[in-house]
Formats: C-alpha cells, sequence, structure tokens
C-alpha cells in the first residue's frame, strides 16, 4: 500500500469518525441545555407568558420528538381506519397536547435537577434509552425515560416513560376509550376546542 493511499483512507477514517451522529443522551442533554438555558436568559422576564415558554418548548424540545410516530402508535388501529385529513388534524392538536405537558412538566424542574443513570446495552443499535431521575424538592426523585430511536440520521423520541409508565400507551388507552364511545372526529373536535382555549390563555 502507498504511503498516498494510506493518508486517503485515514483521512476517510477520520472524516467518518468526525462525521459520527451524537448517543442518545447527548441529543438529550443538549435539548435539555438548550432550553433552560434559554429561560435563563430570558429570567428579567419571568414569569415568561405561555406563548413564549411553548415556542421554546416546541424550538428546543420538541424538536427532537418524532411526532408522526407517535401519534401513528397512539392512534393504533384507528390510525389506518382515520382519513388523510383526520391524521393531519391529529396529528396536530396532538402536538399541542404534547406542547402543553412538556411546557408543564418543565417548569417544575431545572438543569441541576436532572440526574443521567449509566446507559444500558440494547439489543437494537437503532433503539436506546436515556434513563433519569429528577430530583424535586420534599419529593422522591421522579424517574423519567426517554425511548428513543435512530431515524433519518437522527435520534428521537417516540415515547416516555414516567413513573415506568408509557406516555404512548396511556394516551392510547384514554383515546380508544374515547373513540370507542363517540368516534374519531369526535375526539379530535373535542381536541381542538381544548386546545383552542389553551391559545386563547396563553396570549397576552
Amino acid at each position: 500500500m502507498t504511503r498516498w493511499l494510506w493518508m486517503v483512507l485515514c483521512h476517510l477514517g477520520l472524516s467518518v469518525a468526525v462525521a459520527a451522529p451524537p448517543s442518545a443522551e447527548s441529543v438529550v442533554r443538549d435539548a435539555t441545555a438548550e432550553f433552560y438555558g434559554a429561560l435563563d436568559s430570558r429570567s428579567n422576564e419571568l414569569p415568561l407568558q405561555q406563548g413564549e415558554l411553548y415556542r421554546l418548548v416546541d424550538e428546543t424540545l420538541l424538536a427532537h420528538v418524532d411526532l408522526e410516530r407517535m401519534s401513528r402508535w397512539v392512534l393504533g388501529k384507528y390510525w389506518n381506519q382515520a382519513s388523510a385529513a383526520q391524521r393531519a388534524d391529529f396529528s396536530k392538536e396532538f402536538k399541542s397536547l404534547l406542547l402543553r405537558t412538556y411546557a408543564t412538566a418543565v417548569q417544575k424542574a431545572s438543569l441541576e435537577s436532572i440526574v443521567y443513570l449509566p446507559a444500558r446495552e440494547s439489543a437494537r443499535p437503532d433503539r436506546s434509552v436515556v434513563r433519569t431521575r429528577v430530583l424535586v424538592s420534599g419529593a422522591v426523585a421522579l424517574p423519567i425515560d426517554y425511548c428513543m430511536h435512530f431515524r433519518a440520521g437522527h435520534w428521537m423520541v417516540y415515547d416516555l416513560r414516567i413513573e415506568s409508565i408509557s406516555l404512548v400507551t396511556n394516551y392510547r388507552n384514554s383515546f380508544g376509550t374515547e373513540i370507542n364511545r363517540f368516534g374519531l372526529q369526535v375526539l379530535i373536535d373535542k381536541m381542538k376546542q381544548n386546545n383552542r382555549q389553551h391559545t386563547a390563555k396563553a396570549k397576552p
């Protein structure tokens, strides 16, 4: 092997190493740090208007959530029965619901209160669970696990387990009961109404 070819191969190897994507835990850590950093930079504006808080959550945290996959899994068998318009409407309203859920949760914690537990080996290289504990003053540490998959070159959250309870499963059971009783369109309409009410309250 010539010296020139060896240098080319070394350069290619270095390029691959540099281009390697961050780990699932790094994605969670960086997004969380970015959110609380943005929140700290606005400390003179606290308490933030809800609309501004939602914007920060959307840009820093929900950017790493696979909303399409989560919406599909939450609806389960009803996803295939839904029209394209119903799927789009449900995904949009479900995102608004997640936005409020995230915004409520992150206000009860801080960057310093989040502890990351050692990673566990996964049987699938494209799956990972980032295990954390949120230390809340005067309460037991809250276990929150981020279930993630590697998709389109990025680690994305497809489920959250809070105290070992799956967010996707919880919503699927709740929504499934509503759909069985009233139908999918009624559920979507109720979600729209609730989201509009919260949006109106969030406006300054």
